[in-house]
């Protein structure tokens, strides 16, 4: 096992077989030679499919350089630098639960923001972050680093279908609020003193649309003239301040 590009990099069938099998919850992603199409590989393959683990097809010399020259057998795993919990965590938490705060910071690329975002979260009375399974930064060791600790005390969640999570909150009585430089409302008018599922968008894209048509308000931050956006953690850490208020935290 090499520690390469702030994650831990783990390869050859054997290893990344028994990473699936006792660890799945701590892989950010597989990759899988493009040349092989049959045998252990695509065995392998499938089951990263069936459990829903993220993975893709690249060119062999791109895992040879991933793996420093090692014997790759074709495989090589991105391990975070601690495991994701399980989105039944996420349901047992909210059956004690009285008055639940989630975070949805969508589409982050910077790892320095996704830490700073799970210290505010942990500041601000957040109860759990759910990440996507794609297009997300991992958690790695800019990561950690990042949130001074804090992302071992947070629960944080890649649910396999994050839509259907978050529409399953909403039935449940969650408010939706995403937090928008375009948006219509006021961040300090909106309700986010019941159940509330914040969302934050990403440093290139905001909130994507699959999100967004989930939301029942898309709030902006008050700001100066002339001033385009905020930073995606400091927009975060604004709107979970504002929430704690309103909760009396």
């Amino acid at each position: 096992m090499a520690e390469k590009n702030e994650h831990y990099v783990i390869f050859g069938i054997h290893a990344v077989e028994e990473l699936i099998k006792n660890n799945p919850q701590s892989i950010d992603k597989v990759y899988f030679t493009d040349k092989e199409k049959r045998g252990p590989l695509f065995e392998l393959m499938k089951t990263c499919n069936s459990k829903k683990i993220n993975y893709a097809n690249i060119p062999e010399e791109k895992i040879d350089k991933m793996a420093s020259q090692g014997n790759h057998q074709g495989v090589l795993a991105f391990k975070t630098v601690r495991a994701y919990n399980e989105e039944k965590d996420l349901w047992e938490m909210l059956e004690v639960l009285d008055n639940p705060m989630i975070l949805i910071p969508s589409g982050l690329e910077d790892p320095g923001n996704l830490g700073a975002i799970i210290r505010s979260a942990c500041a601000f009375g957040v109860d759990a972050i759910l990440l996507e399974r794609k297009g997300t930064v991992p958690l790695n060791a800019t990561v950690a680093k990042t949130s001074a600790g804090m992302i071992e005390q947070m629960t944080l969640i890649k649910p396999a279908r994050l839509e259907a999570t978050v529409e399953q909150l909403k039935l449940s009585g969650f408010t939706i609020i995403g937090i928008d430089g375009y948006g219509s409302d006021k961040l300090e008018e909106a309700n986010l003193s019941g159940p509330t599922v914040l969302i934050t968008g990403g440093e290139s894209h905001g909130i994507p649309p699959y999100l967004k048509k989930q939301c029942h308000s898309l709030c902006a931050i008050p700001m100066k003239q002339g001033v385009e956006s905020l930073n995606v953690s400091v927009a975060a850490g604004i709107a979970l301040y504002e929430s704690m208020k309103q909760r009396h935290l």
